[in-house]
């Protein structure tokens, strides 16, 4: 009871703090005219601030270090990995850095998280033991962080929907969270759904900031790392099963990144183009509003997990399979 009333209480204050900074960062970016210039990708007609995410990033981590504190090595790693993602994104906002550079970057960060011990343990999930199964855990622990933190910022490309797709992902994280006893993570993911929401109050209809690189990848980041630990307790207990509850809740970015990857290099181009083929793009075309788009993305997450709990979560391939039929109606 005791944890649920700090968690409560530094929610709001992370809530809070998101709604505060953000007008205090749209006056800073007016003094200093650091803006997202609009160009023939680009949806917005004005130039807007794109450091939203710098208050979603200092309301989340003030938070949770009043509240909790940095108690563990893998806590540090994911603290210092955040500050250095963070930094690289937010110069990345300014003057564009080469997208290699930027990959091997996440590709570093991935490994020094690795060391600490965020790591995923694929040999519980094959039941056996096999040659360099370390070297594997290493290579898919820094695949999926490198997918995801990329995945979340391919979705930032209206207003609102990315800030949408990662409340409803950590919403559904922290439930499971709880449920497994990661109290402090799941923790984390309320407070940075507070700092999220907090800036969604500026995103929304007419945007006056965007969250920029400097938030999207930190929210990857974040909801990787706490794929990684679901994954590792649910894979060893009695609630295995709930897998398939990880896959639905990280599925529709990854879904969506493969398919504009592969449609790029299938033309010629460089997988990191530029392009209007996401999936935000075709509903944009198909005559949805933002909002729409918004709550469709909401809606589509939340109704499988909901369906995979509810119906019978033991025939769970049937509903994924279902859940990826939605999703490719809408690329139809």
């Amino acid at each position: 009871m005791e944890v649920l009333w700090t968690v409560s209480i530094f929610m709001l204050v992370s809530g809070l703090l998101g709604v505060l900074m953000q007008p205090l960062l749209i006056r800073f970016a007016a003094m200093t005219a650091w803006y997202d210039i609009p160009d023939h990708r680009k949806l917005h007609k004005q130039a807007i601030s794109a450091i939203g995410g710098i208050g979603i990033y200092l309301s989340v981590w003030f938070s949770f270090i009043w509240g909790f504190g940095i108690i563990s090595a893998e806590w540090q790693a994911f603290f210092v990995a955040s500050i250095v993602l963070f930094l690289l994104s937010l110069v990345d906002d300014v003057m564009p850095i080469s997208a290699i550079i930027k990959l091997l970057a996440q590709i570093g960060l991935s490994l020094s998280l690795c060391q600490a011990g965020l790591i995923f343990n694929i040999e519980h999930l094959l039941g056996v033991i096999y040659p360099y199964q370390n070297v594997v855990n290493v290579m898919a622990t820094i695949f999926f962080i490198v997918l995801m933190l990329n995945a979340i910022n391919f979705m930032d490309g209206i207003n609102g929907l990315a800030g949408t797709l990662c409340t409803t992902q950590l919403f559904w994280l922290a439930i499971a969270l709880f449920f497994v006893g990661l109290i402090q993570w799941a923790a984390f993911a309320v407070l940075l759904i507070a700092a999220v929401i907090g800036f969604l109050k500026y995103n929304f209809g007419q945007a006056k900031i965007f969250m920029g690189d400097n938030g999207s990848t930190f929210l990857g980041l974040t909801i990787a790392i706490l794929v990684i630990k679901l994954f590792n307790v649910l894979i060893i207990s009695e609630y295995s099963v709930l897998l398939w509850y990880i896959l639905f809740i990280v599925a529709l970015p990854i879904v969506d990144l493969f398919r504009v990857v592969l449609g790029r290099m299938s033309k010629g181009k460089s997988p990191f183009s530029p392009d209007r083929t996401h999936l935000h793009h075709l509903m944009l075309k198909a005559n949805f509003s933002c909002e729409q788009i918004c709550l469709a993305v909401a809606l589509l997450i939340s109704g499988g997990l909901f369906s995979l709990l509810m119906l019978d979560v033991q025939n769970g391939i049937w509903i994924v399979l279902f859940y990826f039929l939605i999703i490719l109606c809408f690329y139809a």
